[in-house]
């Protein structure tokens, strides 16, 4: 059976790839007259990012039912959307091909050559009833229900573009935030972007309009859907909040709110220079500051790192208060070595300023190296090593490890080695990249750091690893599951008492 599918799927991408560039439109009162081109079916169309139905059906001028015809044509059994008939395809087909396909779903724009394949729009059943969905291979979906659930959404779809032209705002955005909550659980369907998870246009439009409008408690809340359903990142935020009484309400957020991702999210907009452009007044820079004071030494990691962001905002402004650097200072010192520490000296580089930092670190000015990825698989210690502005060359980096005692103490430091690395100057924007075998390393708690001794020099931000591989001993073998070698990264540091 799974042959038979594979076998589906192989003449399927043969058949579509054997066909055309364009189709164009049929008059409708000429049922007879046939298409003489067809539709492309080139790999990045069908192999690329797969959007959503709703994606789909939200962009489509055109969507089809098509069936296998005689003499290897395509009938449409359905025009769901639009105004074509009949669909001939110029090239010939497998003869088996007919037989396997029963029918598929395809979505087009019009163009001014005529209809173009939507990216990834085609939804395909095979022999076995399984629907065939681009970049996702074959899925056992009910096809009939599909195809359903697309007319229902494009019923709903008339209904929004026709309160998307609504002239009031206030009633526009009402219904417009009204359609959202409806579906607030089946945003996110889908891939818009190559290799990365996301929503499509749709949503993504609806709601930036939304928080565009004139209600300020719509748009914080238009705010956190979006964060929520888009793996908790923001939307553009130039201009969005960037008014006195949407700062109030942010403030209050940033206070009072009963969800810490809701906290967050609002001192992450706060930290945003976009939303203190125009009209910011002293007495809302010092309830942020004040606000700052509370979170500084959280220990929330997303909080914190917010906290170091709106720091770095307020230091640009120059409207910092100079007791928060010191407490910010204090703070890194007293970080674990680990992403956060290094999350926060790169933002606190540019609170205390380039001479202070120098002064301070022994770095040049606002650079900040730190090991942005560390990973351990079985057979290697794999890292990059990123740079925060300053120039350095990689001729002259060494790397360390440094092994420590019970109580944190530093008591044997060994070299490692920096393998095919070029002499040239380190670009900033391109992270130096390596690995060690796993068998180099003795078991113990290791700190690993960088550092150069040439102009400019600097030390990397620490991080820790602790290696356990099991006893070995002549002439006895260790039961199973005592002789796997295992890596643990940045794990807690110990401290002296």
């Amino acid at each position: 059976m799974k042959l038979l599918a594979g076998i589906v799927l192989g003449m399927l991408g043969l058949a579509l790839s054997q066909l055309g560039a364009w189709a164009k439109p049929v008059p409708q009162n000429d049922p007879n007259q046939s298409i003489q081109t067809s539709f492309p079916w080139q790999k990045p169309l069908l192999n690329g990012p797969t959007y959503s139905m709703r994606e789909l059906a939200w962009k489509a001028d055109l969507i089809l039912k098509v069936e296998p015809g005689p003499l290897n044509s395509w009938k449409v059994q359905e025009v769901v959307l639009g105004d074509l008939v009949t669909l001939v395809p110029p090239s010939p087909m497998p003869d088996t091909y007919p037989k396997l396909a029963r029918d598929w779903i395809g979505f087009w724009r019009s163009t001014p050559k005529g209809f173009e394949l939507l990216p990834t729009g085609i939804r395909a059943r095979n022999a076995e009833g399984q629907v065939w969905i681009p970049g996702q291979a074959q899925a056992k979906l009910d096809y009939s229900q599909l195809v359903d659930e697309i007319k229902t959404d494009l019923k709903s779809i008339r209904v929004l573009k026709a309160d998307w032209l609504i002239h009031d705002r206030s009633v526009r955005n009402r219904k417009l935030w009204q359609w959202a909550l409806d579906r607030a659980n089946q945003f996110g369907g889908g891939i818009t972007l190559a290799s990365s998870m996301g929503w499509g246009s749709l949503e993504q439009d609806l709601l930036m309009e939304v928080m565009l409008g004139p209600e300020d408690a719509t748009a914080w809340e238009a705010l956190n859907l979006y964060a929520r359903t888009n793996s908790d990142e923001l939307p553009p935020l130039n201009g969005l909040f960037d008014s006195q009484s949407r700062r109030e309400l942010l403030l209050f957020k940033a206070n009072k709110a009963a969800l810490s991702g809701e906290r967050v999210r609002a001192i992450r907009v706060l930290g945003s220079k976009f939303t203190w452009q125009t009209g910011a007044t002293d007495g809302q820079s010092a309830k942020l500051n004040a606000l700052l004071t509370t979170t500084i030494n959280s220990p929330i990691p997303e909080l914190s790192k917010t906290t170091i962001g709106a720091l770095s905002m307020l230091a640009s402004l120059g409207k910092l208060d100079p007791a928060l650097i010191e407490l910010a200072w204090n703070r890194y010192l007293e970080m674990a070595p680990g992403l956060d520490r290094a999350h926060w000296a790169a933002q606190l580089a540019r609170v205390v300023g380039p001479a202070v930092w120098k002064q301070r670190t022994g770095n040049g000015a606002n650079m900040v190296v730190w090991f942005e990825k560390l990973a351990w698989s079985e057979n290697q210690i794999s890292w990059t090593l990123s740079r925060l502005e300053g120039k350095g060359n990689s001729a002259a980096l060494h790397l360390l490890r440094e092994k420590l005692d019970e109580k944190g103490k530093v008591i044997e430091t060994q070299s490692l080695p920096l393998v095919g690395k070029e002499t040239n100057l380190w670009d900033p924007e391109k992270p130096l990249l390596g690995e060690w075998l796993v068998s180099t390393w003795p078991s113990g708690l290791w700190r690993v750091r960088a550092e150069s001794k040439t102009s400019p020099e600097w030390k990397s931000e620490p991080r820790l690893l602790q290696v356990t591989k099991p006893l070995r001993l002549p002439g006895i073998t260790s039961p199973a599951g005592l002789g796997t070698t295992k890596v643990v990264i940045d794990p807690p540091i110990p401290k002296s008492p």
